[in-house]
């Protein structure tokens, strides 16, 4: 279960791999909400909630991936036999909150499945970690040497709380040093501002394939949000790290 609108979301991904990994073996199903999914999930067959018309998923085991959005009332009739809810950004207080909403809901203690050892030495809770899985025979190495400047990138969701207040500063000195910088994924208001045509790339999310958007890059760029690293984020750093191969 997942909103499912982000096509570079790690969070859609690591979805799509558990539907994959289980299919053979289980009835799977791909529940999605808060509206229309992203096109780069449209081979796959998704199930919206719709708690109007009483659409939503009953008993089973339910695997929430993420804990960054909201679960609604639908969950007080949907009586589960486990719940699973994925950890894989930094949130303590959602985490927290998710778990004492199945517990009041559902009467179960949910498992928690951790992406980093990081992530599940910060809360209180214990679980399973699981390390985002990446197919990396996707990002094979590119061949850079006709390129004639240094290029930094960046990828994530293209939400505030994922790029720092002095990131776009940051873009600026390694323009003036001569590096390329070029982000996937920028906020809006970080594309109006994005100083004119040369050497600073500021692109809306999926307007680029990831493999493709890594292929170009010499150097990822990860740090964000305002406390600092996401020590949950991994999934892109190791599809870099495998497009960068020599």
């Amino acid at each position: 279960m997942n909103p499912m609108l982000n096509p570079s979301g790690g969070s859609e991904w690591r979805t799509v791999s558990l539907y994959r990994q289980l299919q053979s073996a289980a009835e799977v199903r791909i529940w999605h909400f808060r509206g229309a999914p992203s096109e780069a999930f449209s081979g796959f067959d998704l199930t919206r909630i719709d708690t109007l018309r009483l659409a939503f998923p009953r008993g089973g085991t339910l695997v929430f991936v993420g804990v960054y959005f909201n679960i609604s009332h639908w969950i007080r009739l949907a009586r589960p036999a486990r719940v699973i809810l994925t950890y894989n950004t930094p949130d303590a207080e959602r985490l927290t909150a998710r778990v004492d909403l199945i517990r009041r809901t559902c009467g179960l203690e949910p498992e928690i499945v951790f992406c980093s050892k990081e992530l599940a030495s910060q809360v209180p809770f214990r679980g399973t970690v699981e390390p985002s899985l990446v197919d990396l025979d996707a990002f094979t190495p590119a061949d850079r040497s006709g390129r004639t400047t240094f290029r930094v990138g960046r990828l994530s969701r293209d939400a505030p709380e994922k790029h720092h207040p002095e990131d776009m500063r940051l873009y600026e000195r390694l323009a003036e040093q001569g590096c390329e910088v070029d982000v996937l994924g920028a906020t809006s208001e970080m594309q109006a501002n994005a100083p004119g045509p040369g050497l600073i790339h500021m692109r809306p999310l999926g307007s680029c394939a990831a493999p493709a958007f890594l292929h170009d890059l010499d150097c990822f760029f990860t740090a964000h949000l305002r406390s600092g690293l996401n020590p949950g984020a991994g999934s892109s750093s190791k599809q870099w790290q495998a497009a960068s191969r020599s």
